[in-house]
């Protein structure tokens, strides 16, 4: 059995539900509408099957034999490889499954306020933390003899325990290092804001259902032209109501790169603490991508 190599368990687990949403069937015919749909999920999911070499190799070589075969109209064999590229990621997320324990790792369950506020459900879902003001709360049920769902004192509870809703933004990117001129460096890319050159790490804003390496390998293609392989998440950065997340990767050789990206201007290689902060385009980042580049840089540079 290949021997497989996790961060953590929560990386596994990520990674597994990464390839769930790439998952298609297979069907008699093209399993794709166009090639176009064919590429565009094959680079999706490559950079994920980099934990098993021996699969991501019979994978990449289905891709290119189906996309030489569409190209010469041989439809018959072309669908034959984009089934089998099909029944390698299925296989593959098999072979992630082993050992791990999903239902662990499960998400809770978003806490609503109830429609009638009771000491049972006080009981079932406030931290004891809470106690010396739930029992004040509870005082007043019985001197006043009121239901507490129709005072005041359930308004001020309500919004202590559950604060007005805020619309949250999910985005995602990659921190890819490597040398320049000796020296380690993190890949940026350049934007133009009001005629001024300013500098980040190729990311954007996760689709629905994304995610994080998903977005991260979406938008480093989008912007950089580049398919990378990502290593592993490293966490994230609320700034505001934006979840920023960063993935630790590497570009994957193995693909050509398209140069005529859209998004940037340029491209850049870069040790992240030689760029002032004015220079930055989300300068909040700044700090916690220089910390996660010095964790994480190469020790030497050939």
């Amino acid at each position: 059995m290949t021997s497989i190599k996790w961060y953590t368990k929560e990386e596994k687990v990520t990674l597994i539900e990464d390839l769930e949403n790439l998952k298609q069937v297979g069907t008699e015919g093209l399993p794709f509408n166009s090639l176009i749909d064919f590429e565009q999920w094959s680079n999706h999911v490559s950079p994920l099957l980099s934990f098993d070499k021996k699969l991501k190799n019979s994978f990449d070589e289905c891709v290119t034999s189906g996309k030489i075969t569409f190209r010469t109209s041989s439809k018959q064999y072309a669908d034959t490889n984009m089934n089998k590229a099909i029944g390698i990621l299925n296989q593959a997320i098999v072979t992630a499954k082993k050992g791990v324990e999903y239902k662990e790792l499960s998400k809770k369950k978003e806490l609503l306020p109830p429609e009638k506020l009771t000491i049972y459900w006080l009981l079932k879902h406030i931290e004891i933390k809470h106690w010396l003001w739930v029992s004040t709360l509870a005082g007043s049920i019985f001197t006043a003899g009121a239901v507490i769902s129709e005072a005041g004192i359930y308004k001020n509870a309500k919004k202590m325990l559950f604060p007005k809703e805020v619309t949250y933004v999910k985005a995602s990117g990659a921190l890819i290092l490597g040398c320049k001129n000796k020296k380690p460096a993190m890949l940026g890319v350049l934007h133009d804001e009001d005629g001024s050159f300013v500098f980040s790490p190729p990311a954007g804003r996760s689709n629905e259902g994304e995610t994080e390496r998903i977005t991260a390998i979406r938008e480093t293609k989008e912007e950089t032209g580049y398919s990378i392989i990502p290593r592993k998440n490293l966490g994230f950065s609320p700034e505001g109501n934006t979840f920023f997340s960063l993935v630790l990767a590497e570009i994957d050789n193995s693909k050509s790169a398209n140069s005529h990206y859209q998004e940037v201007v340029g491209l850049l290689w870069a040790n992240p603490k030689n760029i002032p902060k004015f220079s930055w385009r989300f300068p909040e980042q700044r700090e916690w991508v220089i910390e996660l580049f010095e964790e994480n840089a190469p020790g030497e540079c050939p």
